[in-house]
């Protein structure tokens, strides 16, 4: 399942079910696949996002976010990452990251932004 949002409304795709549900009201939509594609993850930027300390998810970086998403493409269960001065340990399986000096661990998640094509 992914999350992404448009025009500050959320959803939820389901791409195995290709059903789209509006986070907010519960309604769900069926998708497919745009003609000449591949599978409807064409259609979407894959972007990878921690929880910050106000509870809110804020983007990685590009090359931490592609970091990730090419653990996840590979069936990776777990991948490291630096941003600055931090390392990171991920578990993909768990969308969990932890510092790997402090030990704290954060939510992490995988969103897909409609309109263009995700990172290789």
């Amino acid at each position: 399942r992914y999350s992404f949002k448009h025009n500050r409304l959320s959803y939820t795709i389901d791409p195995e079910g290709m059903v789209q549900t509006n986070d907010d009201t519960g309604l769900k939509s069926r998708i497919r696949p745009t003609p000449g594609s591949s599978g409807c993850s064409h259609q979407f930027e894959v972007q990878w996002q921690y929880k910050d300390d106000n509870g809110q998810f804020v983007d990685l970086e590009p090359s931490s976010s592609s970091v990730l998403e090419n653990a996840c493409q590979r069936g990776a269960e777990h991948c490291t990452y630096s941003a600055g001065s931090h390392s990171y340990l991920v578990t993909l399986r768990d969308n969990l990251q932890i510092n790997t000096k402090t030990h704290r661990p954060r939510d992490i998640r995988r969103t897909l932004r409609p309109g263009t094509n995700p990172r290789p």
